[in-house]
């Protein structure tokens, strides 16, 4: 008989959750990579952004500029900003075991997405 700690690592490595939220995966969700639900990975699509701030735009404010309004009139120190999503669920909680638990099994794969957003050359 396997030991509840043994026990626990098998239903880890075994089971098909999501590597951010740890709900299961269900059957009938698209297969990605990173072996997240379709949820996380929603979460984690590219919505257009202000280029300086990172805030969502608005549909109407979309088709016009990437910059929004309040950087127009007061903009930041720094001329780009890449993001992944709003710093929320399930991102928020991954920032979190990174900066505070050590724990960095995620870091490649979301420094992966990030990177494929990234226009080449970054602007400096």
């Amino acid at each position: 008989m396997l030991s509840h700690h043994w026990q626990n690592i098998m239903h880890r490595v075994l089971s098909s959750q999501c590597g951010l939220c740890r709900f299961p995966i269900l059957a009938a969700a698209q297969p990605n990579a990173l072996r997240w639900c379709d949820h996380c990975y929603q979460y984690l699509t590219p919505v257009k952004r202000c280029q300086r701030c990172g805030l969502s735009l608005k549909a109407e404010e979309a088709n016009i500029e990437s910059i929004c309004g309040e950087c127009l009139s007061e903009p930041p120190p720094w001329q780009r900003l890449f993001t992944l999503g709003d710093y929320d669920f399930p991102l928020s909680r991954e920032v979190q075991r990174f900066k505070d638990h050590g724990q960095i099994w995620h870091v490649r794969a979301l420094t992966q997405l990030l990177a494929q957003r990234i226009s080449t050359p970054a602007p400096l």
